[in-house]
């Protein structure tokens, strides 16, 4: 049993499995392959816990799989470092739940987009929405 709520986004790189769900938590495990002729089952081990205050409906990794952004369904973005499993900032970004949301190439901002009908860019480095533009339609 991974969660106590569903899952809502999966992510998958370099022998990591990154789970978000809306149990308010983002985990991290780590995966030990088995011989794939076996046909073994792989092990799965909990190397983190990410909190939150409430269910996380969006998540994604940077380019270097150094930094994980997450996103709640009460509006809120965090962004993670993933080599401490640190919280690096909080940021109140949308009124009601993120739809999704997603590192540039060069991992300087964060793109996201909420039930509000807002996309936000954030920035990295300061944690603050540096720009926002409101469509007359919903975006997912």
């Amino acid at each position: 049993m991974g969660h106590d709520d569903a899952v809502s986004k999966i992510c998958w790189r370099d022998n990591r499995l990154y789970t978000a769900s809306w149990d308010s938590t983002v985990k991290v495990w780590s995966c030990i392959p088995d011989d794939i002729s076996s046909n073994q089952r792989s092990q799965f081990q909990l190397l983190a816990e990410l909190e939150h205050e409430a269910g996380v409906n969006a998540m994604h990794l940077n380019p270097a799989g150094t930094m994980l952004v997450s996103a709640t369904k009460e509006g809120s973005v965090s962004i993670w470092d993933i080599t401490t499993f640190g919280l690096l900032h909080q940021v109140s970004c949308h009124s009601g739940t993120v739809y999704d949301i997603a590192f540039s190439p060069d991992s300087r901002h964060i793109l996201s987009v909420g039930e509000n009908r807002c996309l936000k860019v954030i920035d990295v480095q300061m944690g603050m929405i540096i720009s926002s533009v409101v469509s007359e339609e919903q975006q997912r």
